[in-house]
């Protein structure tokens, strides 16, 4: 090959690094404008839940809350506040699923050093569906399983999405042609509902068995990593179950017992017979039995406040009154 060939190659694959370099920076400078998670917030994106600490000031946050759409519905960090004086977020997203609350996590700890961090346990089951075992659910850990989870493919997409939000709200510029939805009020990533949807008969679903549901090691893997992660940040971790008629089981319980036991983690099931009295079937639901309404998150974010409290109350710090949170106590009030 002549030098003339090779310097002509080398001007093409300079012109490529070139183009990429400046992709690049397009891409990053978008998404720390235009389409940027904050600017998500302002504009009521459909993940605006999930990176809802946007909102909150860096280090102002101490406790967190993680989880699907049962989060976001049955936990309200204003009635938190109002209780204990703890300064909490909600991360979540409909169908959220354990790798990515992991990746959000990663994200978070840039700007917020929670104390606590509650990973709520439906999205461990999400898609799972119901089916049980005798077995306990076990998670493989040695390096060939790690390695495996760090090379899934979801991870890399999530990864490109946290870091790169223009790729997960790249269709944000319709909105500039098709309106705006209004901007959100600022719940801290409460969804606020005062709908009922009445429980026609509950069934008995958190009746004594000794089955597990089953639960891929996978999934396993990706709670257990999530929990290493808090650690390595000093956070508390607590796994907590939300009422939930239609789709919680005696089973499920089970086998989050099972990792909690396992790693040494309280948990605190909102199902179980210790909280029966919690719920009206008739009043605390949106959608008959699935998601809670205001009503019924008024009582279990109480009843986790005093949870919280008793558990963590070394590490948690009542904020009332203290000037650099004046902001809670003027939006403690839904609108």
């Amino acid at each position: 090959m002549d030098k003339a060939t090779i310097k002509k190659q080398s001007r093409g694959l300079l012109r490529i690094a070139a183009f990429l370099l400046a992709l690049l920076a397009a891409l990053y400078a978008l998404s720390a404008t235009v389409f940027s998670h904050d600017a998500a917030q302002r504009r009521g994106n459909n993940y605006v839940r999930s990176f809802s600490y946007e909102n909150e000031a860096p280090g102002t946050v101490e406790v967190v809350f993680i989880g699907n759409s049962d989060a976001y519905s049955g936990i309200s960090p204003a009635v938190l506040w109002k209780n204990c004086g703890y300064p909490a977020v909600v991360c979540g997203a409909a169908h959220q699923s354990p790798l990515f609350s992991e990746m959000l996590l990663k994200k978070l700890y840039r700007t917020q050093s929670p104390a606590v961090v509650v990973l709520e346990m439906d999205m461990l089951f999400d898609g799972q569906g119901k089916a049980v075992t005798s077995q306990k659910a076990r998670c493989p850990d040695g390096p060939l399983q790690r390695l495996y989870r760090l090379m899934l493919p979801e991870r890399l997409e999530y990864a490109l999405e946290t870091e790169l939000s223009v790729i997960e709200f790249h269709n944000e510029w319709q909105r500039y042609f098709i309106g705006f939805r209004e901007p959100m009020k600022n719940n801290h990533g409460y969804y606020f509902s005062k709908r009922v949807g009445k429980v026609d008969e509950a069934p008995n679903f958190m009746a004594p068995t000794e089955d597990r549901a089953c639960l891929s090691a996978d999934r396993l893997g990706m709670l257990k990593d999530t929990v290493d992660l808090c650690r390595r940040h000093g956070s508390e971790v607590m796994l907590v179950a939300l009422p939930c008629v239609k789709y919680w089981t005696m089973a499920r319980h089970n086998t989050v017992a099972d990792f909690a036991e396992e790693y040494d983690l309280p948990f605190v099931d909102f199902n179980s017979n210790e909280y029966e009295d919690l719920i009206d079937n008739d009043t605390c639901y949106r959608d008959e039995g699935n998601h809670l309404n205001y009503t019924g998150a008024k009582r279990v974010t109480a009843a986790l406040g005093e949870r919280l409290r008793e558990t963590y109350g070394d590490r948690l710090t009542d904020c009332r009154g203290n000037e650099a949170y004046a902001a809670w106590d003027g939006r403690r009030r839904h609108k």
